[in-house]
């Protein structure tokens, strides 16, 4: 839907806590029993738990300054948080242009999100989608099967009348599991225009696209 860069929170925190980037990411993607963990997908630490619903807004919000020791006001922190995505016209376009023609009946959204930023890309993009599967509502992260279970009862479809996409390749193997058609979009590695070019051609060869 939006490209996101979760770095610029945590380059935005380690500004407003007055500490190096490294020191911030490590404090952040803390896992809740205290294991340090890479933070490669943006889902560890602190940060799961406002995913998952585990923590509210306000909860999450304070965790974070628990744990940095310092006051990070709400009217920079939430600004600074939600402020990681870049819009993808031409993905929206895409997805809405196939509603148009027919080829597709519903877009359900599946995303690991917080309200707070699934608002901020919605906004930005502008996409509507017919239905959402989100992981605080469901309580569990792609690639956990409750998701795909959601997203499917949501598109009121079987798994082989449904086409997944998504940035993670162990997102895309986990719907490949359920027999759904699902395709990688690698915006990371080839750029946002590569990707969707590719992810064109993806939709061209299945018939999705002419």
């Amino acid at each position: 839907m939006a490209p996101f860069f979760p770095k610029r929170f945590t380059l935005a925190l380690s500004r407003m806590a007055d500490m190096s980037v490294e020191r911030a990411e490590t404090l952040f993607y803390r896992e809740m029993e205290g294991e340090l963990t890479a933070a490669a997908n943006g889902c560890k630490g602190l940060h799961r738990g406002i995913l998952t619903g585990e923590l509210s807004s306000e909860e999450f919000h304070l965790a974070v300054q628990e744990r940095f020791g310092c006051a990070l006001p709400a009217d920079g922190f939430w600004p600074a948080f939600c402020d990681i995505f870049d819009p993808n016209t031409r993905i929206v376009e895409l997805w809405d242009n196939l509603r148009r023609s027919g080829r597709i009946e519903r877009i359900v959204l599946v995303s690991d999100a917080d309200p707070r930023r699934l608002r901020r890309a919605l906004d930005l993009t502008g996409l509507r989608p017919d239905a959402m599967a989100v992981s605080y509502e469901v309580g569990q992260l792609k690639p956990h099967e409750a998701m795909y279970r959601r997203a499917l009862s949501l598109a009121r479809a079987r798994p082989q009348e449904c086409v997944f996409v998504d940035d993670l390749a162990e997102n895309v193997s986990a719907a490949r599991e359920f027999g759904i058609e699902s395709f990688q979009y690698l915006y990371k590695e080839l750029g946002v225009d590569a990707a969707t070019d590719v992810l064109i051609e993806e939709f061209k060869h299945i018939g999705l696209l002419d």
